[in-house]
This record gives structure tokens, sequence and C-alpha cells, in this order.
């Protein structure tokens, strides 16, 4: 991911097509003692305040962007506090020892601000190509801050006086960002609960049946033998990148625990065909081995040593990822198979 920005570039361009702006406006409207024309000067001044203002609405769109990509990457944090795991970022740990840790949303926010208030100086760059061609801009103190829900707010609070004759004031900005944060954190939060449930065991199938239902990317990496990783990749129409948001739990397993061993178990079946009305009924397990099974469906609920028996509703007619988990001691598997519920024909 590309977080760093061109600015003086873009900054460059804003510069030029001021000066070519400038000098139209001054060959368009001459002196008003010469030609009883009015004096260019208050629209040139115009321009200019335009020209800035325009700069600093790009920077904090950009730098807003990059605060939601960056923080989410470190799990909702710009400083990602203890307890965490230092991979190829720091990794905050949002479940340490069955101990629950996750950020508020409001929190988040406040770290997504103290993003802005590092980052936004840098975009700036002390208006330096603007100062280098005549333009003195002043800046002030400014503060930025950040809304969560079904967008990403941002509201920009910056004094600015740009001199060139005469002096203009410009204070308030603000931008959107097309990205629905509370579907982010409500999945988050869901699978937080599942391991709430479950605190020894890495929830797979609610991961993987998360990720399907939301249409979303997961996945899941052992950094140490007692720390996974979780990440979901979300997409959002009007952003240029996936927003990847990534967190980890620390279990307390024993030093043989997951990782360091797997389940030998393989599904009978890949796809499964059941009609509405009539039991539909299988068994998962039928070597009857010592393993725990677990769902994460709503279509059914399987006994803990693999056998499902139901009768499947009008309303469950189509083909259905099942996922499962397969638990043997501190180990776990996740497998999946799809299930097809078809409506009796009558004759």
């Amino acid at each position: 991911m590309n977080l760093c920005r061109n600015k003086r570039g873009q900054l460059n361009v804003f510069v030029i097509l001021l000066l070519l702006i400038s000098a139209a406006l001054f060959f368009f409207f001459p002196n008003k003692q010469q030609t009883g024309v009015m004096d260019a000067a208050p629209v040139i001044q115009n321009y200019l305040g335009k020209s800035v203002t325009l700069f600093v609405q790009q920077c904090l769109e950009e730098t807003l962007a990059e605060a939601v990509y960056a923080t989410s990457m470190r799990g909702g944090y710009f400083t990602v506090p203890e307890p965490f795991v230092d991979s190829l970022v720091r990794v905050p740990l949002y479940f340490y020892d069955g101990a629950k840790k996750v950020p508020s949303k409001e929190m988040i926010a406040r770290e997504m601000e103290h993003y802005l208030a590092a980052r936004l100086p840098l975009c700036f760059n002390n208006f330096t190509a603007f100062k280098e061609q005549g333009i003195d801009v002043a800046e002030g103190p400014f503060e930025a801050r950040i809304a969560l829900g079904e967008t990403v707010r941002s509201k920009l609070h910056i004094p600015l006086i740009i001199h060139e004759g005469g002096a203009i004031k410009t204070r308030d900005f603000s931008a959107v960002l097309p990205v629905n944060f509370d579907f982010m954190y409500s999945l988050i939060n869901e699978t937080i609960a599942a391991q709430e449930a479950h605190p020894d065991f890495v929830p797979l199938g609610t991961v993987m049946a998360l990720a399907d239902d939301k249409n979303v990317s997961t996945e899941i990496n052992y950094l140490a033998e007692d720390i996974v990783a979780y990440s979901y990749a979300f997409s959002f129409s009007g952003m240029e990148e996936n927003v990847t948001f990534l967190f980890g739990v620390k279990y307390h397993w024993p030093d043989s625990g997951i990782g360091s061993e797997e389940i030998d178990y393989a599904l009978p079946f890949e796809r499964r065909r059941c009609y509405v009305g009539d039991t539909c009924a299988f068994n998962l397990n039928i070597y009857d081995e010592p393993f725990l099974f677990g769902d994460a469906t709503p279509l059914f609920d399987i006994s803990s040593n693999g056998r499902v028996s139901f009768v499947p509703a009008l309303r469950s007619v189509g083909n259905h990822t099942i996922h499962l988990t397969i638990k043997g001691g501190a180990v776990e598997k996740a497998v999946r198979f799809t299930l097809e519920i078809r409506e009796v024909q009558r004759g």
C-alpha cells in the first residue's frame, strides 16, 4: 500500500494554474484608470484563495484515506498500545489470556485524528511551493475531528490567511469517505464474541462463515505458538484499495498446543442434497473419532460427535456453504462442504 503522495508535485499544479489564471485576468481586465474596466486585483485575489483552499481540501481527503488504511492495519490504532505482537506491522491483541481488549469506535476515531494531526502538516509542507511564487500563506493551529458510522467523516478547522494585496481567511473543511465502518466493526465484534464463547480455540468456522456471508476476504496467520493474527479485507466502491483490518489473539495453550500437530480428518463428502419437508440426516464422523464438532450455520445444529438431523424449510431452498470446526485436544481444523436444499417437485 502506497501511503506516500507526491504532495509537492500536486501543489505545483495548483500554483501553475494560479499563475495562468492571473496572467489571463490581467490581460482581459486592465487597470480601471486607463480603460474604465474593473481592476483585476480583487478577482485574482479570489482565485488566490481558491487555489490554496482547493489544495487544503485535497490534502484532507487524501490524508483521511491514509488514516483509514494505516490505522485499520494496526487494529484501529495510530500508536498501538500494549498488549501487542510485532510482525510486519505491530498487531494489537484484542483477546489476551481470556480478557477482551477491543477498542471502542470512539477510541478508533481519536486514533485516526492523531494520524491527521501528525500527517497533515507533511502534506501542507508549510505551503512552500505557494510561497516560492510570492504567495504568502499563514497557517494557524488546526483541529481535525473524525466521526465513524456508515461513512467516515472528517472536519478540519484551520486558520488560513493568504496575503496578496489583502487577506482571505478560510477556516472550515470537510471530507467524507465511502467506508462503512459500522459494517467493519460489527464483523470484528462478532468474531470476538465467538472467541469469548470458546476462549482457548480458534473460531475458524465462525470466521469463514462471516467472511462468506459478508462477502469479505479473510486470513488467519499463526504468529507464535500461542498468538494468532486475524485479518478481514473490505472492498468499498470509491476507495482505491481494500481496507484491511488486522488484530491478534493470545491464547492460553500448552506448549504442545495448536500449530504443533494436525487433526487427521477428512470430510466423507463434498456436497450433499436434501429436500424441503423431508428429514435431512447425515454423519460427519463415520469412524467415531474422539473429536468435537461445531458449526456456524443457522440451518442446523451439529451434535458434538458429528451427527446432523433436521427438516429443511422452504425459505432454505438453494446452495449453502457449511463451515464446520473439528477439535481434538488443543488442536482445531476448519472444513466446509456444500449443502443443496431443493423443493420437492409434485406431479
